[in-house]
């Protein structure tokens, strides 16, 4: 069994009793501009907005977006992203149910369709692309070529959604 820890502690151990080191992370000592700060807080609340119109607003969504972000952040180590795909895998998390509005039945597939055709008028493209695949993927299949929306992201963006969707 891993005994998981905040990435700043100095050592997590292992069930055989082997060590590893882990890394610190960097967005805990990042000082983002005030303006980068305020669009990223501005682009959140447009999500809560978005999903308090679609009727999706639950405590799951509170909760997984905090589960999501204290597993990005213990996990540093592993995965080595930094604070865009955090934000990345924040927005994700927020509204990565609002399929639920149109159907249960394959509702991750919905939720990428609303979001790409979703009025968020301060996300760019790439971000809707990006937070739009990360919530097609946290269930059931994985990326596959076949799959245009998620062919569309540059390979950095790509192995950005493979990585987010799994936590």
């Amino acid at each position: 069994m891993i005994q998981l820890f905040r990435a700043k502690a100095p050592a997590a151990t292992l069930e055989n009793s082997d060590t590893f080191e882990e890394k610190s992370m960097p967005f805990e000592s990042v000082q983002l501009s005030a303006e980068t700060r305020k669009d990223q807080e501005t682009k959140v609340q447009d999500l809560w907005l978005f999903i308090t119109k679609i009727k999706q607003l639950s405590k799951h969504v509170e909760e997984v977006r905090r589960l999501s972000l204290r597993l990005f952040d213990e996990l540093f180590a592993y995965h080595g992203c930094g604070i865009e795909e955090r934000y990345f895998l924040e927005c994700a998390a927020i509204i990565h149910d609002c399929g639920h509005a149109i159907a249960q039945k394959k509702h991750h597939k919905h939720s990428m369709r609303l979001i790409m055709e979703a009025k968020l008028p301060t996300f760019t493209p790439r971000e809707k692309l990006v937070i739009a695949n990360i919530a097609r993927y946290h269930r059931k299949n994985t990326p596959k070529p076949t799959h245009l929306e998620f062919m569309r992201l540059t390979p950095a963006d790509q192995e950005t959604v493979r990585k987010m969707a799994a936590l």
